[in-house]
């Protein structure tokens, strides 16, 4: 398999990577210590840990970039934004992330308390402001290794983010040193937090085009982050949990689960083959159906 794959790298790196990319940017603070490891390595050491084998398995490819990186005029045509690690925030940084939010009409989740540190000021206030959410810092100021064990559910499943999560899931479940809660009245609220039943996720369609979702905790499911890819607008190749990589000659699927896996291809191929074991798929009106067991990895490309 080895020389297969070492085979297969030379012939795919002479033929040119196309124009498809992905539409789901993650972004990392600048000052995050993690975004100098290459690739996805970097998820397992965010400080966003529950997520770390969450966002891969959404269905759907997506980049990791720093927060600096939204100011490039080059910038794909991201459509789901996950931010995630932003504890600094500079008010220049905060307008930034607004006019690359409202320039594609995108849809931006974050979690925890993002921008808290603006400039030189401590402030909630700065959080609000940049998710567009009305939030309350709860039991007053942070203070380190105080923490109050919080968790959080989801309660509005017939909201079409919530659809498909499963009505134990359960977010946290550990101590928090500082949390907010959602008091903006004009926000969809889609869970609470089981200290005080204080609203903990949220979204609300902003006045420049673009859609906030807050989350108090980290650790929503798969199905969570695809319901918002698919509202935004991205090519979700799966309905199901799997992890997918792509360009416009290749195609990763590695199932999570056992198959039949569906899969919505992002280019019109007649048919499909296995550039590893050789075998052929075929498409269907624009899918093909994977078989194999939990832990299988296929590698596609159009059959020649």
């Amino acid at each position: 398999m080895i020389l297969q794959l070492t085979t297969l790298q030379s012939q795919e790196a002479s033929s040119p990577m196309g124009t498809w990319r992905p539409q789901v940017a993650v972004v990392l603070g600048n000052d995050s210590p993690f975004y100098t490891r290459a690739g996805h390595d970097i998820l397992p050491n965010w400080v966003s840990d529950p997520l770390r084998n969450v966002l891969p398995a959404m269905g759907t490819p997506m980049d990791v970039l720093v927060l600096d990186d939204l100011a490039r005029e080059n910038l794909p045509d991201y459509r789901l934004f996950v931010f995630l690690d932003i504890p600094c925030v500079s008010p220049e940084q905060k307008a930034m992330v607004h006019h690359c939010l409202s320039q594609r009409k995108a849809l931006a989740y974050f979690h925890g308390l993002p921008s808290l540190i603006n400039g030189s000021s401590i402030d909630t206030q700065h959080i609000s402001e940049l998710t567009g959410i009305q939030l309350c810092l709860l039991g007053g100021k942070p203070q380190a290794g105080k923490g109050r064990r919080m968790s959080s559910r989801f309660t509005n499943f017939e909201h079409p983010l919530v659809q498909g999560v499963t009505p134990s899931t359960t977010l946290g479940d550990h101590p928090v040193d500082a949390a907010c809660f959602v008091t903006d009245p004009e926000a969809t609220i889609l869970g609470t937090m089981s200290l005080k039943g204080r609203a903990s996720m949220a979204c609300k369609a902003q006045p420049e085009g673009w859609t906030s979702v807050y989350s108090t905790l980290a650790g929503a499911p798969p199905v969570f982050f695809r319901n918002m890819a698919n509202m935004a607008g991205v090519h979700v190749f799966t309905s199901q949990d799997a992890v997918i990589d792509a360009c416009d000659n290749l195609l990763m699927v590695h199932q999570i689960g056992p198959g039949p896996l569906q899969v919505l291809l992002h280019r019109d191929w007649e048919c499909a083959a296995d550039r590893i074991t050789g075998r052929t798929w075929e498409v269907v009106d624009g899918c093909l159906t994977l078989e194999g067991a939990h832990g299988t990895t296929h590698l596609l490309g159009p059959a020649e």
